[in-house]
């Protein structure tokens, strides 16, 4: 009499295939991989958006100064001016030492600024060129023909040094606006370009946390699926069925 073979017993789970082996780490590689790359964007994009933003505040500031430098020269011309006026008024040379040293003042700053404006010459070229003119008139006319009580040639001496001094406080206040309108620009761009940075960093951050979440709950199905088998076997074992296999 031959004796009956049972089958056997049939696994509650099937058998763990090398694709379901891999198919997690293979998740979690793609996964941290891609994590790691919006971090080191995130974190590219903060230190750009800082170096653009310093680099930018420093030219901003450098504007500024340059600005302000510029507006003193109109400042310097009227001081020259205002000593020019008072020498012709007086009709001496009392006032001759302050108008020398005002003069000597302009043409040291102009020497200083120069060095930093190798694109914006002609315009200072111009202004140093009308201070010279100024001071030339005062010297060469206004001083003998006042020291020779010489009215007519003063007035016309001083009508010509008044429209060089207009044109030089007229130039070095456009220069000012000029330094002073890039300013402004460099200003609203840098500003433009904060926001942007800034949009740019938390849609990488918010982008990075929905990949974490993602990931994380796929590896979480992953190792809840096999549980919850293991879980089902050892309740069919506990309940009598010692043929439950998990495979």
């Amino acid at each position: 009499m031959t004796a009956s073979v049972s089958p056997p017993p049939s696994p509650v789970t099937g058998a763990i295939t090398g694709t379901d082996r891999w198919g997690l780490r293979a998740r979690l590689r793609v996964g941290l991989a891609l994590l790691v790359a919006l971090v080191l964007a995130t974190a590219a994009t903060t230190v750009l958006a800082v170096r653009q933003y310093a680099a930018a505040v420093s030219a901003i500031d450098r504007d500024v100064a340059l600005a302000r430098k510029a507006r003193a020269f109109g400042v310097d011309a009227r001081e020259q001016y205002i000593h020019e006026v008072h020498t012709i008024i007086l009709g001496d040379r009392s006032h001759v030492t302050h108008h020398a040293e005002w003069a000597g003042h302009f043409r040291v700053e102009a020497r200083m600024l120069a060095r930093e404006l190798p694109a914006d010459r002609p315009a200072l070229d111009a202004i140093v060129q009308s201070s010279l003119t100024v001071d030339r008139a005062f010297r060469e006319e206004i001083l003998p023909a006042i020291d020779r009580g010489d009215r007519a040639a003063v007035r016309a001496a001083h009508d010509r040094v008044e429209s060089a001094v207009v044109e030089m406080i007229q130039r070095a206040d456009a220069l000012g606006e000029h330094f002073e309108g890039r300013a402004a620009s460099a200003r609203a761009t840098v500003h433009r370009r904060a926001r942007l940075a800034a949009v740019v960093a938390i849609l990488l951050a918010t982008l990075a946390a929905a990949l974490a979440l993602v990931v994380a709950r796929s590896v979480w199905h992953s190792i809840d699926g096999p549980i919850t088998h293991l879980r089902a076997v050892a309740a069919r074992i506990t309940g009598g069925d010692t043929a439950a296999r998990v495979g």
